[in-house]
């Protein structure tokens, strides 16, 4: 198997995610966004069983603490850090807000490679607008 093989392998492998956690009555089959295995994983380490709108709240939260200085909120993810980069990439937590209204929504289905064109493109709108702002 070539190094390309391996990557769409892993591309492939797609897991459901329960945008309401079962235990919270989420069993609709309406309630699933399909992922990489590795994004969800990431998910549950980063944000648990929290629900795309409570982690919002919870970036945004961190975000104001401090001062919304984007790279202490990374920072403040210590543990998960990791995680953080695997789901969002270098985004910062307003793109990061933007990138979970745009990803877990019900019914879809993303590859690793859609998630990377949807980062890039939030990262480059943002790139434009403070552009805008500068000049």
């Amino acid at each position: 198997m070539s190094q390309n093989d391996s990557c769409c392998d892993r591309t492939q492998k797609l897991s459901p995610h329960h945008l309401l956690a079962r235990y919270r009555d989420g069993k609709d089959k309406n309630n699933l966004v399909k992922l990489p295995r590795f994004i969800h994983a990431a998910w549950h380490q980063l944000f648990d069983l929290l629900t795309p709108s409570e982690a919002i709240e919870l970036i945004t939260e961190v975000f104001s603490q401090y001062e919304f200085d984007s790279e202490q909120v990374a920072n403040s993810f210590c543990e998960t850090h990791v995680a953080w980069r695997q789901i969002f990439g270098s985004l910062t937590p307003p793109e990061a807000i933007m990138f979970i209204t745009m990803v877990f929504v019900p019914n879809l289905e993303f590859t690793e490679n859609d998630l990377l064109i949807i980062r890039n493109l939030i990262a480059e709108q943002s790139a434009g607008r403070l552009l805008k702002k500068v000049s």
